[in-house]
């Protein structure tokens, strides 16, 4: 197999290759760029990630 991860900006990519217990191959490509937005986007009140994350933390308990 062969992979090809082709970087056309400034941001920084790592991968991370691995098997698991049945022998299947796993490539994880990180975007540096995209997981610092996700970052900014779930710190900053009033986002939808925000509060979905907000929401998953405090789940509404019957009185």
């Amino acid at each position: 197999m062969i992979v090809n991860v082709i970087n056309n900006t400034e941001a920084t990519v790592s991968t991370r290759e691995s098997t698991d217990s049945r022998g299947a191959l796993t490539i994880d490509v990180l975007i540096d760029s995209i997981e610092t937005a996700m970052a900014q986007r779930a710190t900053r009140p009033g986002t939808t990630l925000n509060r979905a994350l907000v929401a998953a933390a405090n789940p509404l308990r019957a009185r």
